[in-house]
């Protein structure tokens, strides 16, 4: 199966409580190999202000999501988006004691 490069979609969206945070969709294909669109809390509007800094903290995301297509020979990593995996994997992970 080819596998495409998601970039997937940031968006704001207002929450019940009236509080605004940002989200990253994005779509998987499930076992069965039909499409799932998923979505992720990123953070609030205070914590990330503009759209540009919520894009910029779904990079390392972004890797995860697309790892597969990683694996497969022509395809370049950044080095920020290599980066900022690494700070979301294994920073984030030893800073929560996991």
């Amino acid at each position: 199966m080819n596998h495409r490069y998601q970039n997937g979609h940031v968006r704001c969206r207002q929450r019940k409580n009236g509080t605004a945070s940002w989200e990253f969709m994005f779509w998987e294909i499930d076992p069965s190999g039909k499409r799932v669109r998923r979505t992720r809390a990123i953070g609030s509007i205070e914590d990330y202000p503009t759209r540009e800094l919520a894009q910029a903290v779904v990079n390392g995301l972004r890797m995860r999501i697309n790892e597969e297509r990683h694996r497969h020979v022509n395809h370049t990593i950044t080095i920020s988006h290599l980066i900022d995996h690494y700070i979301e994997t294994e920073l984030c992970s030893a800073a929560s004691g996991h």
